[in-house]
C-alpha cells in the first residue's frame, strides 16, 4: 500500500496484493498465484462548511485474477464516489 499527497486537496494510493498458489481447505480447489492492483485517486473540497470528497476507484488494474477458484474469475471495476460530512 502506498499513499501520497499531492496537494492540499488531492491525494492517490495504491494497493498490490499477492496471493501464491493453494489449494483451498474443505473443496481442496487449486488457484494459481495472481496479483492484484487497485488505483484510487480522490479530490477533497468544501461546500457550504461540509467537508467533501469525489473519488475514483479502479480495482484489479491487471489482467483478471481468479477470486475463490480458477472458475471464478475477479473482473477490472472502475466506480466513482461522493461523501459529505458536516
Amino acid at each position: 500500500l502506498a499513499m501520497h499527497r499531492f496537494a492540499d486537496l488531492w491525494e492517490g494510493s495504491f494497493t498490490y496484493t499477492r496471493v501464491a498458489d493453494m489449494h483451498w481447505l474443505g473443496s481442496g480447489n487449486f488457484v494459481d498465484g495472481h496479483g492484484r492492483l487497485d488505483v484510487r485517486l480522490s479530490r477533497g473540497f468544501r461546500l457550504d462548511g461540509a467537508r467533501g470528497e469525489v473519488a475514483v476507484t479502479v480495482q484489479n488494474l491487471g489482467p483478471k485474477s481468479p477470486d475463490f477458484d480458477e472458475e471464478e474469475l475477479f473482473d477490472r471495476r472502475t466506480f466513482v464516489t461522493l461523501s459529505l460530512k458536516p
